[in-house]
C-alpha cells in the first residue's frame, strides 16, 4: 500500500496519539533526505505498524472530498445497483464563503455544506500555525471537547476532518457575531438591554457552565466577548480553546501525550481581569471549577455596574488589583442595584475560593430566585431591619443630647441670674461656657436626628412595609411635633403631625391625634356649676365662644376638643370664678378651685384662682424666658390701674408704717 500524503498521515497519527513530536521530526528529516517522492509507508514504517497505516489511509481517503470545490479525480458514484442509496453530490462537500472571523490561531468562514444544503461555520487553524504541533493539538482539543458538550447554550459541532494541506477543520452552527461585550459597552445597543434581559443571558451562560462542570470540563476564559447572542434569543458560551478536561472526566480528549497536555493545560492561561487570584498565584491546590465562578462574578459586575471590577491601565496593575484590591460594592456605583445580586457578585469575586458559591448551579438558582422576586424581597426586608438596628444608636444619642442641652441651658440661666450686666467679663464666662456647651449639644442632637431619619428612610426604601422603620420615624416626628407645640410654633407642629400620620402604620398615634382632652375639677365648697367656653381668635383677639354646661363639681373626665377654654365656676353665695385653661390633645387637666365671697375679695379687685401657669417660650420675644410651667397660689388684683395720686398715698402710708 502506497500513501503519498505524509503530512496528512503525520497529523492523523499525532491526533490519535500514535506518534509524538520526535517521530514527526524524524519523518520530516527522512523526507528531506530521501526526497519528496518518499511515501508515508517508507517514512513511518519504524513508528507505525501496517494496521495503523491502513487505518490512516482509510481516514485520509474519507476526508479528501472535503477540501476543494473542484471536480474530484474520480467520477462520482452513480445511482446504480451497486450504490443504490448514495446521496453524495459531485465535487467537494464544503464550498467556502465569506470570512466570519480571524483569531490568533484559527479562521472561521461561512461555508455551504453542499450535501445537506445549509451554511455552516468552518473553523481551521491559520496557515501560520500549519506546522505548529502544539497549536494543532490545541485546535483538535477544542473541536473534540466542544463536540462532546451537547447543551443548548454551547455551539453545536457538526463535522470534523482534515483539509488537503493537512490542517484539521471542524464545522459548527453559524452564530451572529454579537457578543455580550458589544451590548454592555456600546450605548446604541445597551439601551435595549434592561437588567432583567441581561440577567436572562447571564443565567443561560451559568447553566451552560454548570453542565460543562458536571462533565468535568473547565472553560477558563469566561468573559463577555465569549458570550454570543443571536437574533432570536440564542445565547452561546463560545471559545473552548483553552478548556481543561479534568482527569476523571468522561470527555475524550484528543492528545494523550502527558508532557504536551501539561503545556496545553497551563493554569495561567486566560484573560486578565477574569483570572482568579489563586490561578495568578499558581496555588494549584485551590484551582478547580470555582476559578470559572470568579470570572462569572467579574462578568456579573460588568452587567450591574457597566465597568470592570479590577480596571487598571496596565497588565501588572490588573493582576495586582485582582489579587489584593476589594472591588467597590455595586450599590456604591449604582444606587438601585438589587441587594441579592450585589451579594452574589461579591461572593463570586471572593479572593478565597472557599468563600465563593460552591457550584454554578447554585449561582443560577440565586439568579432565578431574584428573577422570581421572592428571595430579593426577603433580602431587602433583611437589609431594612439591619438599617433599623443601626438607627437605634443615633436615636439614643439624640434623646441623650436633647436632655443634655436642656440641662446645660438651665444651668447657664441659673448662673447668669446671679451676675449683673455691669459686672466684668470674667464673672460671665462660666455661664457663657455653659451656653456654648448647650449649643453644641443642640447641634449634635440635630446631627443624630438627621442620621436616624436617614437610616429609617433608607430602610423604607428597601422595604416599604418595614414596621420598625415606620414606628421609629413616627416616634421621632411625634417628639418634634410636641416640642413645636410647647414652643408655640403651630405651623411646625402641623408639619410634623402630618409626617406622624404618614408613618403611623400601627395606628398608635392616630388615636392621640384625634383624641379629646379631659377636664377634671374640684371646688371648695363642692356643688358648683361648671360652664366652658372655647376661645377662638377674632380680629387677633381671643374671644370666648358659645357656653357649654359641663355639670357640677366634683367634675370628672369631661371630654372637650383640644384648645384654650374659659371655664366659669358658679357657686351659690360666692363670686363667679373665671378659670382659663389650655387643654392639650390627649391630655388630662386636673384642678382645684377655691370659692370666695365678695366681701372676702373686696370691691374693685379681681380674683385670680391658683393653678398652673405657663411662662416664657415666646419665640418672637427678645432674649425670651425659657418655656416653663409654674404653680401660682390664689391672689386678687386691682381691677383698674392705680393713679399717680393713689401711688403717692401708698408711698406716704409706707413712710408712716415702715
Amino acid at each position: 500500500m502506497k500513501i503519498t500524503d505524509p503530512r496528512t498521515i503525520a497529523l492523523q497519527a499525532a491526533a490519535r496519539g500514535w506518534i509524538g513530536p520526535a517521530d514527526v521530526w524524524d519523518a520530516a528529516c527522512r523526507w528531506v533526505r530521501e526526497g519528496q517522492g518518499a511515501t508515508a509507508t517508507d517514512l513511518f514504517q519504524q513508528s507505525l505498524d501496517s494496521e495503523q497505516l491502513a487505518s490512516l489511509a482509510v481516514g485520509v481517503r474519507a476526508m479528501e472530498p472535503f477540501a476543494h470545490v473542484t471536480e474530484p479525480s474520480e467520477p462520482p458514484p452513480s445511482m446504480s445497483e451497486e450504490a443504490p442509496y448514495s446521496m453524495r453530490v459531485p465535487g467537494a462537500r464544503y464550498a467556502p464563503g465569506e470570512l466570519l472571523g480571524r483569531g490568533g490561531v484559527g479562521v472561521v468562514t461561512a461555508t455551504l455544506d453542499r450535501e445537506i444544503g445549509r451554511v455552516v461555520a468552518l473553523k481551521k487553524p491559520n496557515s501560520s500555525a500549519e506546522f505548529d504541533y502544539r497549536v494543532t493539538q490545541q485546535f483538535l482539543e477544542e473541536a473534540r471537547v466542544t463536540a462532546q458538550l451537547e447543551h443548548p447554550n454551547i455551539i453545536p459541532v457538526y463535522d470534523m476532518g482534515t483539509l488537503p494541506d493537512g490542517r484539521p477543520f471542524y464545522t459548527m452552527r453559524v452564530v451572529k457575531r454579537l457578543s455580550l461585550s458589544d451590548v454592555l459597552y456600546r450605548p446604541e445597543l445597551r439601551q435595549y438591554w434592561p437588567l432583567v434581559r441581561l440577567l436572562g443571558v447571564f443565567l443561560q451562560v451559568t447553566r451552560a457552565l454548570a453542565y460543562a462542570h458536571s462533565r468535568g470540563v473547565l472553560h477558563r476564559d469566561i468573559k463577555p466577548e465569549n458570550v454570543l447572542l443571536g437574533d432570536f434569543g440564542e445565547v452561546y458560551l463560545a471559545d473552548w480553546g483553552i478548556a481543561k478536561v479534568q482527569p476523571a472526566s468522561e470527555i475524550r480528549a484528543t492528545n494523550d501525550d502527558p508532557e504536551l497536555r501539561n503545556q496545553m493545560s497551563s493554569s495561567s492561561r486566560g484573560t486578565l481581569g477574569y483570572i482568579p487570584p489563586e490561578v495568578l498565584r499558581g496555588d494549584a491546590r485551590k484551582i478547580d471549577h470555582r476559578a470559572d465562578l470568579f470570572a462569572l462574578g467579574a462578568m456579573l459586575y460588568e452587567i450591574l455596574v457597566g465597568e470592570h471590577p479590577f480596571h487598571a491601565a496596565t497588565g501588572p496593575g490588573i493582576i495586582l488589583a485582582t489579587c489584593q484590591a476589594e472591588p467597590r460594592p455595586p450599590r456604591e456605583r449604582v444606587a438601585n442595584c438589587p441587594l441579592l445580586l450585589e451579594d452574589l457578585c461579591l461572593a463570586l469575586l471572593a479572593k478565597d475560593p472557599d468563600q465563593r458559591p460552591a457550584t454554578a448551579d447554585q449561582v443560577a438558582a440565586d439568579v432565578e430566585a431574584f428573577l422570581e422576586g421572592a428571595k430579593e424581597k426577603e433580602r431587602r426586608r433583611a437589609e431594612a431591619l439591619a438599617l433599623c438596628q443601626r438607627a437605634r444608636d443615633p436615636v439614643t444619642r439624640f434623646h441623650a443630647l436633647e436632655a443634655e442641652h436642656t440641662r446645660l441651658a438651665e444651668q447657664a440661666r441659673e448662673a447668669l441670674k446671679i451676675v449683673q450686666g455691669w459686672e466684668p467679663v470674667e464673672r460671665k464666662r462660666p455661664a457663657w461656657a455653659l451656653e456654648d456647651r448647650a449649643a453644641e449639644a443642640d447641634r449634635e442632637a440635630g446631627r443624630a436626628l438627621a442620621e436616624a431619619i436617614e437610616l429609617y428612610t433608607k430602610a423604607i426604601g428597601y422595604d416599604a412595609e418595614c414596621a420598625d422603620a415606620h414606628r421609629g420615624m413616627a416616634d421621632l416626628y411625634w417628639g418634634r411635633a410636641r416640642a413645636a407645640e410647647q414652643e408655640r410654633r403651630p405651623a411646625t407642629q402641623v408639619y410634623y403631625e402630618a409626617l406622624v400620620t404618614d408613618h403611623d402604620v400601627t395606628g398608635r398615634y392616630a388615636e392621640l391625634l384625634k383624641a379629646d382632652a379631659r377636664l377634671s375639677l374640684r371646688s371648695n365648697p363642692a356643688g358648683a356649676h361648671v360652664i366652658a367656653q372655647r376661645y377662638s381668635e377674632r380680629d387677633h383677639v381671643l374671644v370666648p365662644g358659645q357656653e357649654r354646661y359641663l355639670g357640677r363639681t366634683p367634675l370628672d373626665d369631661a371630654r372637650l376638643e383640644p384648645g384654650s377654654y374659659l371655664v366659669t365656676i358658679k357657686g351659690t353665695g360666692f363670686r363667679d370664678v373665671r378659670y382659663p385653661v389650655l387643654l392639650a390633645r390627649g391630655g388630662h387637666h386636673v384642678g382645684t378651685v377655691n370659692l370666695y365671697r365678695d366681701e372676702e375679695i373686696g370691691q374693685g379687685f379681681v380674683f385670680v384662682p391658683g393653678g398652673s401657669a405657663i411662662f416664657g417660650g415666646d419665640p418672637d420675644a427678645y432674649d425670651p424666658l425659657p418655656l416653663q410651667q409654674l404653680d401660682v397660689p390664689d391672689f386678687a388684683i386691682a381691677e383698674f390701674p392705680v393713679t399717680l395720686r393713689q401711688y403717692c398715698e401708698f408711698l406716704d402710708h409706707l413712710d408712716k408704717t415702715d
